[in-house]
């Protein structure tokens, strides 16, 4: 399909026809200025080049604080646009160390060990019966200002380091969990649609 221009161009983008300001020739066609009448530009133009990678990196750690290699950043654009993933869980697992990158595979691994997760709600349950040893007799107690001060410290220190567990530990490996079906349903995926 060929379109020809009868009239200047300014700026506005003909048929199917896409112009980029960046090149100044395209398939031996001067793009400096204005197409100038009865030139004729055959199909789509291509971009002579696209962005770098490294200004890509960075848009992409601007936006979701992972620096990353490329098929990395790749992988998590596509959990975040098809499997419901928000930048920030994936950051999370990632400074979790929950999701890594193997350079030899040129994959993701997924890390999530059991000890992990029976630690972190191990911490919780400590936390929870240091916090009841220490508040009931507070409670129970007859006094004043000093047994429900020492009462709502103990709150905060409880809830405070069972946020910090919570935030650290367990989320962390929730989320490469679900990273891991997401991974496990496409490749399932792929690997049916490449028998069909």
């Amino acid at each position: 399909m060929t379109q020809e221009f009868n009239g200047p161009v300014h700026g506005d983008v003909a048929g199917r026809d896409v112009v980029y300001e960046t090149p100044s020739s395209v398939r031996g066609i001067n793009l400096s200025g204005n197409a100038s009448v009865g030139q004729i530009i055959h199909g789509p133009i291509e971009p002579v080049s696209q962005a770098p990678e490294s200004q890509l990196q960075a848009e992409f750690y601007r936006h979701t604080g992972i620096w990353c290699p490329r098929e990395a950043r790749e992988l998590f654009e596509d959990l975040m646009k098809n499997n419901a993933f928000t930048a920030r869980e994936l950051a999370v697992s990632w400074r979790a160390n929950s999701l890594r990158w193997e350079d030899e595979a040129k994959k993701v691994s997924i890390v999530v060990p059991m000890l992990e997760a029976v630690s972190g709600w191990a911490m919780v349950g400590v936390m929870l019966i240091y916090f009841l040893t220490q508040a009931v007799p507070l409670i129970f107690a007859k006094g004043g200002l000093e047994n429900m001060t020492a009462f709502a410290a103990g709150v905060v220190m409880y809830l405070g380091s069972a946020w910090m567990v919570a935030r650290f530990i367990l989320w962390p490996r929730r989320v490469a969990m679900r990273v891991r079906r997401a991974l496990a349903r496409r490749s399932t995926y792929h690997s049916e649609s490449r028998r069909a």
